[in-house]
């Protein structure tokens, strides 16, 4: 039995053997047949081919990529730009009319009462007439050049009278009393070895227009800002005043009050004078009550 076994072992190996080589001999002669197979239709393609004509260059099927090559880039036509318009320059000449602004001119008028004011000539504006060259680029102006400028038109002035004259004084004037003031004046001059003076009524008449105008401003400077002698300066060459409330109310007193002052007493005794006049203005509604005024003059 175990003999039998064996050669049956040895049997079923033959038989698998045998089988196996039948397989391979196969898989080879199927190889061998594919590889034949293979090459009679590359030859036979080879063949094929051959007898295709030959396409030329312009035959051939053309292919395009995705992706632009150099030379589709350089052959792309460019965009072609607008051109741009060139500007327009132009030129032209214009007049202006421009105004001369008159001038205002204050007189004072010492005819008219102070406080007053009074246009005696209305002012009138002049006129200038200015050429300029304009340039302009598209019709909007560049710049602007001056050609000629002339007046064709003076101004003719404002003029405004200012009033300046004094308020008669509602006072009263005692001209005894003023006259009374030369012979003071003159025992003064005496005691000091000097000649007497001489009235003048010119120089009274001057006197009184003082002492209206210090009852508003007691000062030697005049309401209206000149000077005293402004009244006659060829006449006028020295002024004493004095106001006081009750005093002085007589012209003693009052040529006592000068002598009592260097500058006063200076005129009184000033031996180039040869001549005076005097005022004395009594004014309730004056804040002294008494004004005093005295004037002098080489002549």
């Amino acid at each position: 039995m175990k003999k039998t076994n064996k050669n049956n072992k040895l049997f079923i190996l033959t038989i698998v053997s045998t089988m196996t080589v039948a397989v391979f001999s196969s898989f080879v002669i199927l190889d061998l047949s594919k590889r034949i197979l293979a090459n009679n239709y590359l030859e036979t393609f080879a063949k094929t081919v051959d007898k295709q004509p030959k396409l030329t260059k312009e035959e051939r099927p053309t292919v395009k990529n995705d992706i632009n090559s150099s030379d589709d880039i350089k052959n792309k036509p460019k965009p072609v730009s607008k051109p741009q318009s060139k500007p327009i320059f132009s030129t032209k000449k214009v007049f202006v009319n421009q105004a001369i602004p008159f001038s205002n001119i204050n007189q004072n008028d010492p005819n008219l009462e102070k406080g007053k004011t009074i246009i005696s000539q209305k002012g009138i504006n002049g006129l200038k007439v200015i050429q300029y060259l304009i340039k302009y680029r598209d019709n909007v102006e560049i710049s602007r050049q001056l050609i000629s400028a002339s007046i064709t038109k003076q101004p003719v002035n404002q003029i405004t009278k200012i009033g300046t004259k004094q308020p008669e004084p509602s006072g009263t004037f005692n001209y005894v009393e003023a006259q009374r003031v030369l012979t003071y004046t003159n025992q003064e001059r005496a005691k000091a070895g000097l000649p007497a003076l001489k009235w003048n009524n010119s120089l009274a008449y001057y006197a009184r227009i003082r002492a209206g105008e210090i009852v508003i401003k007691f000062d030697h400077i005049r309401p209206n800002g000149q000077k005293y002698n402004s009244l006659n300066p060829s006449l006028i060459n020295g002024e004493n005043l004095v106001a006081g409330m009750p005093v002085p109310v007589t012209a003693q007193v009052a040529v006592q009050k000068w002598m009592e002052s260097a500058g006063h007493r200076a005129n009184i005794l000033e031996p180039r004078f040869k001549s005076m006049g005097a005022a004395y203005l009594i004014e309730p509604t004056g804040i002294y009550k008494n004004y005093w005024v005295q004037l002098f003059s080489v002549q």
